[in-house]
């Protein structure tokens, strides 16, 4: 826990950027997911059942 507590004074004066980091990375997972699920309620409604 020491560590991660140094660890952390450290990242503090890049404070914004790793939160946009974060950020950018939990959009680009969503959207990993997001994409095909996209597409195959698309292929559903398109094509007759």
């Amino acid at each position: 826990m020491t560590t991660f507590r140094r660890l952390l004074g450290f990242l503090r004066p890049y404070r914004r950027s790793v939160v946009a980091s974060l950020v950018f990375a939990s959009l680009a997972m969503v959207m990993t997911v997001a994409i095909p699920w996209l597409v195959g309620r698309t292929v559903d409604v398109i094509t007759p059942p």
